[in-house]
């Protein structure tokens, strides 16, 4: 702004461990409304070939709660078919994988994890049978159409190719206000 103030909450999250899992043979790790499906020989640093324990880092957070807004990053709004559109999350995580020495890993390119995310009972009525899949563009601070990911019972089902922050939503129009008011 260039005169007056913002008000911003941020909720920092504590980077707990959630589990440990062979690169080369892969693995589950839980952590909260979230499951992680790791398949073997699928990690690497600095994009080779990854074989030690993998640390998986991550962190669901709950869409039912208004904590959420101040946990996640940006705001809930995603780049769709060139246009923006607002975000009604039923399921969002952080997801980071370390080496023993803290280094960074990935997937390796061309493979994915699965992410299953638990539907908050509160949502559960609402919740569609297939739902948008997005990850948050650091870069560019909004959420990323990444596809789809399909309900099973109470639970959604997706595949992440790369980590960050995942989410599942449902995109929604909304109207862009601008004025003045004058007093």
């Amino acid at each position: 702004l260039e005169t007056g103030s913002n008000r911003v909450n941020v909720q920092l999250l504590p980077m707990t461990q959630s589990g440990t899992f062979s690169a080369t043979a892969g693995g589950t790790v839980t952590s909260g409304l979230l499951q992680l499906n790791f398949p073997a020989n699928a990690v690497t640093l600095n994009g080779q070939p990854y074989t030690g324990a993998v640390n998986v880092y991550a962190a669901a957070l709950d869409p039912s709660s208004p904590e959420m807004f101040d946990q996640m990053p940006g705001e809930l709004l995603g780049g769709m078919n060139d246009s923006l559109r607002l975000l009604r999350s039923f399921g969002m995580a952080a997801v980071e994988l370390r080496d023993d020495n803290m280094n960074e890993l990935q997937l390796a390119n061309g493979v994915s994890a699965t992410l299953t995310f638990n539907i908050p009972s509160a949502l559960q009525a609402e919740a569609p049978a297939n739902i948008d899949w997005w990850s948050f563009d650091e870069a560019f601070g909004y959420w990323k159409h990444e596809g789809e990911a399909q309900r099973q019972g109470n639970q959604y089902i997706g595949q992440a190719s790369h980590f960050s922050w995942w989410n599942c939503d449902v995109p929604e129009n909304f109207n862009d206000l601008h004025g003045s008011v004058n007093t």
